[in-house]
């Protein structure tokens, strides 16, 4: 395990140029752990869900995926509703993820679609 934080610290000596250059050569071999991950099981439980609920695999991944991804966002608002000052940070994480969608994920959907939309 690679401790960034003492690492940009300690053995980069807060050398920002040296710490991008490491995180931009990081970042390819984390998304292929991801896919890799992802490949092992993610792709065997949505066709088990899949099956088990009679559904097609597709449905079933584009569902199943959609709901474990917004369960984290629904337990931190849960949690947040009783904290001082919750209600802001609470609408700051969902505002953040909304732009964040619409800023990278909805363009890159859109320029790598073969047909118009």
């Amino acid at each position: 395990m690679i401790n960034l934080v003492d690492f940009y610290f300690n053995s980069a000596s807060k050398n920002s140029v040296l710490m991008f250059i490491f995180i931009i050569c990081a970042m390819p071999v984390l998304f292929l752990c991801v896919a890799e991950i992802a490949e092992k099981y993610l792709v065997v439980l949505m066709q088990d869900l899949a099956s088990k609920f009679k559904m097609s695999p597709t449905l079933a991944a584009v569902t199943l995926i959609a709901f474990a991804n917004g369960c984290s966002e629904v337990f931190t608002q849960a949690n947040l509703g009783s904290k001082k000052d919750g209600l802001l940070l609470g609408i700051a994480t969902n505002m953040g993820g909304t732009i964040f969608n619409i800023g990278l994920v909805l363009p890159n959907v859109v320029f790598a679609s073969k047909s118009i939309i």
